[in-house]
């Protein structure tokens, strides 16, 4: 068996990118990759290697580098994480009255995004809901074991001061409306004439 130089083992270490390709990205843990070199895979030697670094650690946000272990090692766990971690998201959006701007599939759709935090307790009770089959048979019935009602009912209005920090030609909307968000599209007009 042969032994690599230091400057060729530090060289395998890191990922290169090259103005036409990225060099180094796949895995090279398996026999026969390099010549005289055995790299089968060890449940000792992977343990030894493994390092996790956590860079910041909050009840809802994570940060951590996988340090000794192959990309595709570090994405499967980041694939088992997102599958395995029980979450809420908003699925089917009814629409009443919608008076936004915003169209309602989009809105549906940015609903939809939207992460949703509860108590772990939450999570025992739940159930899943069967979807009906492409014939429209079967499926679940909607229960509170497996459905949230949220309402959302919000209005863009002017500030008390807002009428007067217009004529000022102030046109920030947090300073004229309240609710507006960012989306002064979905307030009053910025270019109108105020009447008094």
């Amino acid at each position: 068996m042969t032994t690599p130089s230091a400057e060729s083992l530090a060289r395998r270490r890191f990922v290169e990118f090259t103005a036409e390709t990225i060099k180094n990205a796949s895995n090279t843990e398996y026999p026969g990759v390099y010549p005289g070199e055995d790299h089968s895979w060890s449940p000792a030697r992977f343990r030894s290697q493994l390092r996790v670094e956590f860079h910041a650690s909050t009840p809802l946000d994570s940060s951590f580098s996988l340090v000794g272990v192959d990309a595709s090692i570090a994405n499967a766990l980041r694939r088992i994480m997102i599958a395995e971690v029980p979450t809420v998201a908003i699925e089917n959006v009814f629409f009443a009255n919608n008076t936004s701007v915003v169209q309602d599939e989009v809105l549906a759709h940015r609903l939809g995004m939207v992460p949703l935090t509860g108590a772990r307790e939450g999570f025992r009770w739940m159930e899943y809901i069967l979807r009906p089959r492409l014939d429209g048979t079967g499926g679940s019935d909607l229960t509170d074991y497996n459905t949230l009602v949220l309402k959302l009912d919000v209005k863009c209005e002017w500030h008390e001061e807002g009428k007067e920090r217009f004529r000022k030609g102030i046109r920030e909307p947090t300073q004229l409306y309240r609710n507006s968000n960012g989306r002064p599209s979905a307030c009053p007009p910025r270019s109108m004439a105020l009447a008094d």
